[in-house]
């Protein structure tokens, strides 16, 4: 039997813990160990990295060699192992291969809020390291290192996880940036964290606000036309970049997988009249009927757009950061009004690479900018009174839904609608009255800080 001692990280005697283990460095080289044995023993190695001679000895003590073949590239330890057989009973030996010291970490880039706060970020890495940040608005307040055992149960490895803990001030200015960079113990190994703290947005009245489109498309796994429509739309964001933000509320009718429909989609189905699938509105008045000749739903949806930047400028402008934390949404906004009046503000929950089969396009299809739950108290919108050169501000908030798969690809849409209509002069398009009209909107990707942004 071979005794090796092993501690946990951070650790030192006299809790050490017995294994049937060794660990051997990240080099081509060999490494003695001994066992000892009461009677004829057999070996047999069973990786393909390193080789234990000799694979047979009488009883007695046994000098065995381990000779490592090859480096590991990865940051966790290799796992490996090899068998002896004495008097018919089998014993498993664990080799663990060092890792190359290095850290994982992603994020690299935090953006929090204005207010006064602590706030922490994970780094994974088979180091330990000094944090230190370069502004005084940052403080490091500590970090916590955790590890695991390896495949022998009884060895903990030295790929850690660690939460490094910030303090950090409140900002009553502009935007501003710090960054934290980590050195490893070894001198060697080192990362640079950035965190942005938002603050007051400051919008340019004097120019003209970027005027971006709200498209909404009611769609269904079940609808064989709704992949056409998809493509038309995602064609006419190419084609006018930046002035149209999508958004696709699946519905239960047609629908062979109801984990993509949205629970509220009935409501906004009696608001639009929708009576058959696919169908895309535009602003709130722009109606995009079902047409199998994609070129042609692709000039509607950029006519629209275009056509709001010529004869419907914003007098509304949305910025904001939003943050995930312990399973709860945050979108922190700013509203920026040139002239003063009376608005709705809607904010809707968004998921991207969700693959299920679709009707008329394939079993792995990618279904993009589903919505998933609304971020506002009322669900058409909460009524906010804008001032004239002014800004509204506010937090939103909502609890991740159970049907979200994965929160990297969440986003979160904001707009803000008026009470009225408008009826223009794109081909094709079915201009309606359906009470209101999109001044503005944004997309937000998940802990992602958007600006104001401006036409020149």
């Amino acid at each position: 039997m071979a005794f090796i001692l092993s501690c946990k990280p951070g650790e030192d005697g006299p809790d050490a813990i017995i294994g049937n283990s060794i660990s051997v460095p990240n080099e081509v080289t060999t490494v003695q160990t001994s066992l000892e044995f009461d009677s004829d023993w057999t070996l047999e190695n069973r990786a393909s990295w390193f080789v234990v001679t000799p694979m047979r000895g009488s009883a007695g003590t046994a000098n065995l060699t381990i000779s490592i073949l090859e480096t590991n590239s990865g940051l966790k330890e290799r796992a490996g192992n090899f068998a002896v057989t004495v008097n018919g009973t089998e014993t498993l030996y664990y080799v663990f291969q060092d890792g190359t010291p290095g850290f994982s970490i992603s994020p690299d880039s935090y953006t929090v809020t204005s207010t006064e706060q602590t706030f922490a970020f994970p780094v994974e890495g088979n180091v330990k390291y000094e944090a230190v940040p370069d502004v005084d608005w940052l403080t490091v307040t500590g970090i916590q290192y955790d590890s695991t055992l390896l495949e022998d149960n009884h060895t903990y490895s030295k790929y850690m996880t660690s939460v490094v803990n910030l303090s950090i001030q409140g900002n009553d200015g502009e935007i501003r940036e710090g960054h934290i960079t980590l050195t490893g113990e070894d001198g060697v190994t080192t990362a640079t964290i950035t965190v942005e703290q938002i603050g007051s947005l400051v919008a340019d009245y004097s120019r003209t606000f970027v005027r971006r489109s709200l498209a909404i498309r009611f769609t269904s796994t079940g609808c064989v036309n709704c992949p056409t429509m998809n493509q038309a739309l995602e064609e006419a964001e190419r084609n006018v970049a930046d002035h149209i933000i999508p958004m696709n509320m699946h519905t239960f009718a047609l629908n062979g997988n109801t984990s993509l429909a949205y629970s509220n989609c009935n409501a906004f189905i009696a608001m639009f009249g929708v009576a058959s699938y696919p169908r895309g509105f535009v602003n709130y008045y722009g109606e995009i009927a079902n047409n199998t000749n994609p070129t042609i739903m692709t000039d509607e949806f950029s006519g629209l757009a275009e056509e709001a930047v010529r004869e419907l400028p914003s007098n509304t402008v949305i910025g904001g950061v939003t943050r995930l934390e312990n399973d709860t949404v945050y979108a922190d906004i700013s509203i920026a009004s040139k002239e003063a009046g009376l608005y709705a503000l809607h904010a809707f929950l968004l998921e991207d690479g969700l693959v299920y089969y679709q009707l008329g396009g394939s079993e792995d299809y990618v279904h993009n900018n589903v919505i998933r739950i609304e971020m506002t108290d009322n669900l058409m919108g909460d009524n906010v009174s804008l001032e004239a050169n002014g800004t509204y501000v506010t937090q939103l908030k909502v609890r991740v839904p159970s049907s979200v798969e994965n929160t990297d690809n969440l986003h979160v849409v904001v707009y803000t609608t008026y009470n009225g209509t408008y009826t223009g002069s794109v081909a094709n398009v079915l201009y309606g009255d359906f009470g209101a009209v999109v001044d503005n909107a944004v997309n937000i990707p998940i802990n992602t800080l958007v600006n104001y942004a401006y036409e020149d």
